[in-house]
């Protein structure tokens, strides 16, 4: 496996309160004008739920056919930014008879996902487990949202360019998480 280096994150911000003196400032002031727009400043933690339904990636039944459709009952993420963790919990079932995803043939499924400090693990059935693979997945989610991406990007010593529409392209790198995976 070949090691690559960090990509970085880049976000555009097409807001119109960045036209006219945002073409004479750098990325910190205009993420910080952003962060004072949004409130972002005093935001420590964020926790959203919701509940529908959804598919099994790649578990159909037979080949082409369509996923198994699973219904989700709760769906919790509860992010902590000064921390960088996150906590997921969902339950769901399955909302057909046949299928694959690992569920349950009947009744509800819990899970709990975490990520702190560079670690990730789940809790099924009350038994946590180790989930090395899903670090970058999660800390990605944790920092994507609106409220992360600036704080990252004022964490992170973030560059801009602006535009002569008074657009800017902000990019950051978030150190030792997101990786180019391509060629």
């Amino acid at each position: 496996m070949r090691r690559t280096q960090p990509q970085p994150i880049v976000i555009a911000l097409l807001l119109a309160f960045a036209a006219g003196p945002a073409l004479a400032e750098d990325a910190e002031g205009l993420l910080k004008r952003v962060a004072s727009a949004m409130g972002v400043a005093d935001v420590k933690t964020l926790r959203y739920v919701a509940e529908g339904t959804g598919y099994s990636f790649g578990q159909a039944y037979t080949p082409a056919t369509a996923w198994p459709k699973i219904q989700v009952h709760s769906q919790v993420r509860t992010i902590n930014y000064d921390t960088g963790s996150m906590y997921e919990e969902f339950t769901l079932s399955r909302a057909e008879p046949k299928g694959g995803g690992g569920y349950p043939l009947s009744g509800q499924q819990k899970n709990d996902w975490y990520v702190s400090n560079g670690y990730a693990w789940n809790v099924a059935g009350g038994n946590p487990q180790p989930g090395t693979r899903y670090v970058m997945d999660r800390t990605h989610q944790l920092w994507i949202t609106p409220v992360g991406v600036i704080k990252a990007g004022l964490r992170n010593k973030a560059q801009a360019t602006f535009d002569e529409k008074g657009g800017a392209k902000v990019t950051f790198t978030e150190p030792g998480r997101f990786a180019d995976f391509g060629d």
